[in-house]
This record gives structure tokens, C-alpha cells and sequence, in this order.
């Protein structure tokens, strides 16, 4: 029996580029003329191991489409259902009536197939007239209902008018009065939670006021109570009935003794009922203006300040736009009445509380 000489490292790697070149191990019997009966294939397998080769790597097989390793059994060849295919497709020619009857096929697919027309589920129509309200979900148009939307507009065109409706109600009730979102939910019975109406009105594009903005809300609308507001108020205060026989709530000693000046001269007098939006321009944002007092026959407004609680240019920017209003402002600091024009002169305490 012949045998592979590799009695010096050179042989070694002579034998191995050659094992390495071979597809299958029988071309290395053909190859160094050895026979494949046991005593053949022990002495291959001992000069495998002598030389660091694998026989088990001939084992492994190659698509002939994609050349990746055929891991699957669907065949020797290909490793792929479609690969075969395309193997086959690409070396077989239709004739020229196999083509004709390819193309004739075609044809009366294209005109017997139906022809099915895609219309928008919202509107109802091939092309939608308003995208930013087809858009939504339909559970969108399901809690509208609670607001006067008419699900049945749903898949017409109708849909628009009725979503502009609803639209136009939520912003009259959330812009111009005021309402939140828990206002809005116990208004209309909504059953869900008052969270969900805040993002209903997100989807709506209305644009939902911040924490600060909502706070101003409810002081515009007196939703807080001045008690509420101020029960670690650090000054004296408390009720005070009016000569008038009306209930009014004071925050100073110096609030008290002018109520009781105007109870003696008999004059009508309402303490913080007024809301008034003014620009504070050392804060440089928007803010609400309680009048400490108002004096409807007059039309004036009182401020009360103390010098711990005089801060001139927040003072200058109310009374500027009280004026714009058309009210008469006065300061009432130290007991002694100030206009605009006289507040100037003041000089704040090194020391001002700012309530």
C-alpha cells in the first residue's frame, strides 16, 4: 500500500495545502493511489492528525445558486427551495409559444381582475379633504360623543362639520370660560378620567394650559379662596363684617383700621374681588393682581402696604395697568394715601417681605 510521505515539516505542509484543496476525501485516495478499503482510510486519517487536518470539513457542501453551506436537507445542491429555482430559471429558455401563452395569461388576469376602490375609513372618500382629522383613531370620535360629536358623521364626509363643531365647543369651554379638565369631565358626565379629556384636547390641537397658566385660571375666576391661600399668612387676619353687614376677609392690621375708617364713613367697599391680569416686568411674566380694596362709586382702587411689603415696581406695574383699565389706584402706605406719580419718592425697606 502506498503511504504519505511526511517524515519533514516541509511534507507536512505540502500534505496539508493539497488535503485543503481537495472537495471530497476520495479525491485524496485517487490522488496518492491509496485504496479505500479500512487500511486505507486508517493510514489517510493518521497523516490527518499528524498534520492538524479535519476530514470532517469534506463533509460540509456549498449551494450552487448563493454558495452558502447547505445546513437544511432539503438537498445536496442548494440550500433553498428558491435558490434552486433560480438555478433552474436562469439555464432553461422558453420557447417562443411558451412565451406567448405566458403573456396571453397576463393580460386576462389584468382585465378580469376586479378593480377595488380604497376610501378613508373617517371621511368616506378616495381622497381626503382634511388629513389632520382623518388622521385620528376612531376611539378618538368615540369620546367625542360625550361632547356632542355625531358618531354616525363617522365614514362620511360629514365628519368634518362635526368635528369642527366639537372643536369650537371644547375651546370656547377650556379658552373663554375657563373650564378645566376636571370642569369639563363632571359638566358633561364624562365617565373616564379627567387625564383622558387633557389628552383629547391635545389631539384636538387645542394647546392645554401649564401648571402656572392653570393656577392663574383659577385666581382669575376666584377658584381659591383667600383663606385657603394664605392660612400661614404671617401678618394679622381674619374676617371682618362690614357696615353694610357684609363679610369681608383682611391681611394686616393697617387692611383692618381702613375698613374700619370707611365702615364710619359709610362708604361701600369690597375687599379682593377683583382679578386682573397684569406683566410684571421684573419677573418679566404674567401674573394676577388681587386689589386689596375697590371702591365702586369711586372706581377706585386701594393698595395696602407696609414697608415690609412695599416692592415699588410691582406696585408701578399694577397701578400702570389699573390705569389702562380705567380705575383711580391709590397706595395706602404707611396710612397715607399715594398715586402714581407720587410713589417715586418711596424708598423700600432693606428688609421687604415679598407675600
Amino acid at each position: 500500500m502506498n503511504k504519505i510521505d511526511i517524515s519533514t515539516e516541509e511534507k507536512k505542509q505540502e500534505v496539508y495545502n493539497l488535503f485543503a484543496s481537495f472537495k471530497k476525501k476520495g479525491d485524496i485516495h485517487k490522488y496518492f493511489g491509496i485504496s479505500d478499503n479500512s487500511q486505507g482510510c486508517k493510514h489517510i486519517k493518521e497523516v490527518a492528525d499528524e498534520i492538524g487536518f479535519d476530514l470532517n470539513s469534506y463533509k460540509k457542501k456549498y449551494c450552487l445558486e448563493c454558495g452558502k453551506e447547505i445546513t437544511s436537507k432539503y438537498g445536496n445542491k442548494f440550500c433553498s427551495c428558491s435558490c434552486s429555482i433560480s438555478h433552474r430559471n436562469k439555464n432553461s429558455k422558453h420557447s417562443e409559444i411558451t412565451k406567448k401563452k405566458i403573456s396571453e395569461s397576463l393580460k386576462k388576469l389584468k382585465i378580469n381582475k376586479p378593480t377595488i376602490k380604497k376610501v378613508c375609513r373617517c371621511c368616506g372618500q378616495e381622497v381626503c379633504e382634511h388629513n389632520e382629522i382623518c388622521k385620528h383613531s376612531h376611539a378618538l370620535f368615540e369620546n367625542l360623543t360625550y361632547f356632542g360629536f355625531n358618531i354616525n358623521t363617522y365614514g362620511t364626509k360629514d365628519v368634518y362639520n362635526e368635528y369642527y363643531k366639537t372643536k369650537a365647543l371644547l375651546e370656547e369651554e377650556y379658552y373663554n370660560n375657563g373650564l378645566n379638565s376636571r370642569e369639563l369631565k363632571e359638566k358633561y358626565d364624562y365617565p373616564k378620567t379627567f387625564e383622558n379629556i387633557t389628552h383629547i384636547l391635545k389631539h384636538l390641537g387645542i394647546k392645554v394650559r401649564n401648571e402656572r397658566e392653570s393656577q392663574i385660571n383659577l385666581i382669575i375666576r376666584n377658584k381659591v379662596t383667600p383663606q385657603n391661600a394664605f392660612n400661614t399668612y404671617p401678618f394679622k387676619h381674619g374676617w371682618h363684617i362690614t357696615w353694610d353687614n357684609n363679610k369681608i376677609y383682611y391681611r394686616s392690621s393697617y387692611e383692618l383700621e381702613y375698613a374700619e375708617e370707611l365702615d364710619k364713613q359709610k362708604i361701600h367697599y369690597e375687599v379682593e374681588s377683583l382679578r386682573i391680569l397684569y406683566y410684571d416686568t421684573v419677573l418679566q411674566s404674567e401674573r394676577v393682581a388681587i386689589p386689596d380694596f375697590y371702591l365702586p362709586k369711586s372706581n377706585e382702587i386701594i393698595e395696602v402696604k407696609s414697608r415690609v411689603t412695599f416692592l415699588k415696581q410691582n406696585v408701578v406695574d399694577k397701578f400702570k395697568k389699573y390705569i389702562e383699565l380705567g380705575y383711580t389706584p391709590k397706595l395706602l402706605y404707611e396710612n397715607k394715601l399715594y398715586k402714581l406719580e407720587d410713589i417715586e419718592s418711596l424708598e423700600e425697606f432693606k428688609y421687604v417681605l415679598n407675600t
